[in-house]
C-alpha cells in the first residue's frame, strides 16, 4: 500500500485505533492529508507549511536539506517549518545537528 501511495504521489496511509477498530485511511489526493490535521493545525499552517506538509505526509522520515531542496528553501526556512511541525505534534525530531531525521507523525 505505500509503494502505491508513493508511486501515485499521495499521502501515506494512516492506521488508527479506535476502540473496539483498527481504521484504516487511504487518501485519494495530496490535499486530503493537510485537511484531516483538524481546523486550529490547519489555520496554524501559512500556505507554505500547508504545501510543505502535504509532501511530508508521503514520507515516514526525512532531513531538513532533504525537505529544504524537494521545497526550494533554504535551511532557514525549512528548519522554520520543522521547528513549527514539532510543536505542532506533526513531526519528532531524532538526533542532533545536521544529522537530525525528523518522523512524520500520524495519529
Amino acid at each position: 500500500l505505500q509503494n502505491r501511495a508513493n508511486e501515485l504521489g499521495l499521502p501515506l496511509p494512516k492506521y488508527s485505533f479506535e476502540d473496539p477498530y483498527l481504521v484504516l485511511t487511504i487518501y485519494r489526493t495530496k490535499v486530503s492529508a493537510t485537511l484531516t490535521l483538524g481546523l486550529k493545525i490547519l489555520n496554524a499552517l501559512n500556505k507554505d507549511e500547508r504545501a510543505g506538509w502535504e509532501f511530508l505526509s508521503r514520507h515516514t522520515f526525512i532531513t531538513t536539506k532533504a525537505y529544504a531542496e524537494h521545497m526550494g528553501f533554504d535551511t532557514r526556512k525549512a528548519q522554520r517549518h520543522f521547528r513549527r511541525f514539532v510543536d505542532l505534534g506533526l513531526l519528532k525530531r531524532f538526533g542532533e545537528g545536521p544529522a537530525s531525521e525528523y518522523h512524520v507523525i500520524r495519529s
